[in-house]
């Protein structure tokens, strides 16, 4: 869940548990968050890369491809608002 690891210390912070068990928990859970999220940015990066495979040799034409896609919307915006005004 985004944003649950900034809102738990603020939670436990405002409870009555002492900030010795508050600061045992909190460090327990940046343990447990950057070893997950860790982990899962590692598998996620190499789960990616075999699935796309090696891109270098297409790079150009996707930066090309991107590129004239976006200077084509771009122009259909720009003729229609100028026709309209």
């Amino acid at each position: 869940m985004y944003g649950f690891r900034s809102i738990t210390p603020f939670v436990i912070g405002t409870s009555p548990i002492p900030y010795r068990r508050f600061i045992l928990l909190n460090i327990l859970a940046v343990l447990l968050w950057t070893a997950s999220i860790g982990t899962g940015g590692y598998l996620f990066g190499g789960a990616l890369e075999a699935c796309i495979g090696d891109l270098k040799k297409y790079e150009l034409e996707i930066v090309i491809t991107i590129t004239a896609t976006g200077l084509g919307i771009w122009m259909v915006h720009f003729f229609r608002r100028r026709r309209q005004g």
